[in-house]
């Protein structure tokens, strides 16, 4: 995919970012911390982009479908949560939730309406925590299924530190990105 931007920083919690791509599109999209209220919508969207992951693995119990709206509130009082949305819009398209370990960013749910997957939002996503995080190494995983958030996690950089087996039949695999400061 032919895929250019632009940012502009607005503030320090927030960047507007102008997406095109070969299909035409021209969305500005914003990213800015997400409050307690978003939780709700933000849960949603997650299950609706973990539908793609059940189906690979064939198991509809995966935790982010199972996922209660207390749980992720919970986590919202010990992790960052950002949000993507279109600049004349306030329907959240897109959302990245981390938790900060010493020098390490950790990133846990990297999620994309499936409308809007494949337009460069989650790479907006995981461009706009580089840059805020940018004296942290960045960690996160996906299922060995995944060929897609495999190929989207090292076609930007980030390489494999480590492979966890779940099971015979799963794993996941960890990558690692570690800016140059």
């Amino acid at each position: 995919m032919n895929t250019t931007s632009t940012a502009s920083n607005t503030d320090d919690d927030s960047i507007n970012y102008n997406i095109s791509s070969e299909f035409n599109i021209d969305d500005n999209v914003v990213i800015e911390k997400a409050s307690f209220e978003d939780m709700e919508e933000i849960l949603n969207l997650q299950k609706l982009a973990f539908i793609s992951e059940a189906e690979i693995h064939e198991d509809f119990s995966i935790k982010p479908l199972k996922q209660s709206l207390k749980e992720v509130q919970d986590e919202y009082k010990s992790r960052y949560f950002f949000k993507a949305r279109f600049l004349d819009s306030n329907v959240i398209v897109g959302s990245i939730r981390i938790q900060i370990k010493k020098d390490t960013t950790c990133i846990e749910k990297l999620i994309v309406d499936p409308k809007w997957q494949g337009r460069g939002i989650a790479k907006k996503l995981l461009a706009f925590i580089e840059d805020k995080y940018k004296n942290n190494k960045f960690e996160l995983f996906t299922s060995h299924k995944s060929a897609k958030n495999i190929h989207l996690y090292k076609s930007i950089g980030y390489k494999v530190f480590k492979i966890e087996k779940e099971s015979e039949k799963f794993y996941f695999i960890f990558f690692r990105k570690t800016n140059n400061f």
